[in-house]
């Protein structure tokens, strides 16, 4: 992706390299006018550290967004939200049968951060997650901050 710098286009580990990147304008201006909904959402289920949203109308409302972005058919697209529990949440592909992309939609605390492995850990690095920016990743990232967001999974 444009804009990376090598560290952070090859953040992490080798088996677990992270790649941060931009949303065009245009794309950014979809999420920010579903700024409402999230905030009115609450159908969520807790699932592991996150919470998954049970309500299947998401893809209703971020149809356009997701034809946008390009994944093919096959990709699996799921809404989560984090909760602040003062603990960074582990975000991974439990099958390891994935490319994953994280796509930030909404703050609720107003910062967010992605790590590509357990915060201050050795070789880990931190870049601050934005609404408009996405993470693309194989194996795991944490997450510390309270965000909405869209995780797709595109098999490899």
């Amino acid at each position: 992706m444009a804009g990376q710098s090598e560290s952070e286009l090859n953040a992490g580990s080798e088996a677990n390299q992270i790649e941060i990147g931009e949303l065009s304008p245009e794309i950014k201006n979809i999420i920010a006018a579903r700024q409402e909904w999230l905030d009115l959402t609450t159908h969520f289920e807790k699932r592991g550290d996150v919470y998954l949203n049970i309500d299947k109308t998401f893809q209703q409302e971020f149809k356009e967004l997701i034809d946008k972005l390009g994944h093919p058919p096959s990709a699996h697209i799921r809404l989560f939200r984090t909760q602040d529990n003062n603990v960074p949440t582990i975000v991974h592909d439990s099958r390891l049968k994935r490319a994953l992309f994280i796509y930030p939609l909404h703050l609720l605390g107003g910062h967010a951060e992605v790590h590509s492995s357990h915060p201050g850990a050795p070789g880990s690095i931190s870049k601050e997650l934005c609404v408009g920016s996405f993470v693309a990743f194989q194996d795991q990232v944490v997450i510390d901050g309270v965000l909405d967001f869209l995780l797709v999974g595109v098999p490899k």
